[in-house]
């Protein structure tokens, strides 16, 4: 009898839409690709009853499926991991724990002024495009403002607020992390165990799909990477 497919789940990015993913392909014989776009909160909602809601649409047994999850979308992908048993989260351009935010970020924290930070991010589309996909992102401007052709602004000002609030302090055990060599907003000096993508910035998934499409699936099954790579 053939085994069933592996479900793969992924979780964008602050706000975007599942288009982010555009060029990840790895739906195959084994596994198959899903998406969990984002919904608007309700009226003071936390993290976890948001990560329950969003665990209530993986419609696949969690034993079974795997979480990728996207810069925030990684954050609710270990939130979902804390409610349900999956078979791997995989997170990218994200972070596991406090300590590995740069210190720049860890200021904003100590300061408090989330929601200063959230409206001027709601308020310059420039900064907004920066602060999610690094320099990159201002460089391919005009293709990365189709991924927000559906902009929710209380999502992103509660998801801004939530990402900042967010105090893990120790990472959770098994997580794949892979993160760009070259990342300017979640510096690589600054997160420990994690795959490295060589000459990868903070919009890794749209920039280094092809790199995800030839190796990702190596690495949920455990298999080291085919080329010489720093692992942290």
């Amino acid at each position: 009898m053939r085994r069933p497919k592996t479900q793969i789940y992924m979780i964008p990015n602050m706000g975007m839409s599942v288009d982010v993913f555009e060029g990840l392909v790895v739906t195959n014989k084994d596994f198959k690709q899903w998406y969990l776009p984002w919904f608007t909160p309700s009226d003071g909602e936390t993290l976890e009853s948001y990560a329950a809601k969003m665990l209530a649409r993986v419609k696949h047994p969690k034993e079974g499926c795997i979480l990728l999850g996207l810069g925030f979308g990684g954050i609710l992908a270990q939130e979902m991991s804390k409610l349900a048993n999956f078979k791997k989260i995989v997170i990218v351009s994200s972070y596991k724990s406090i300590y590995e935010l740069s210190p720049q970020m860890k200021r904003i924290i100590v300061a408090q002024q989330f929601e200063l930070i959230a409206n001027k991010l709601l308020n310059n589309e420039d900064i907004r495009i920066e602060f999610l996909f690094g320099k990159t992102g201002l460089k391919n401007k005009d293709r990365f403002l189709r991924y927000f052709y559906n902009f929710d602004k209380v999502f992103f000002k509660w998801a801004i607020i939530e990402m900042l609030s967010w105090r893990q302090s120790e990472p959770i055990y098994g997580i794949l992390h892979i993160q760009g060599a070259l990342d300017g907003v979640l510096p690589i000096n600054n997160i420990k165990n994690c795959i490295v993508v060589p000459n990868g910035t903070h919009a890794l998934i749209p920039l280094k799909s092809t790199w995800f499409n030839e190796h990702l699936l190596n690495l949920i099954q455990g298999n080291p990477l085919q080329y010489n790579y720093e692992e942290r």
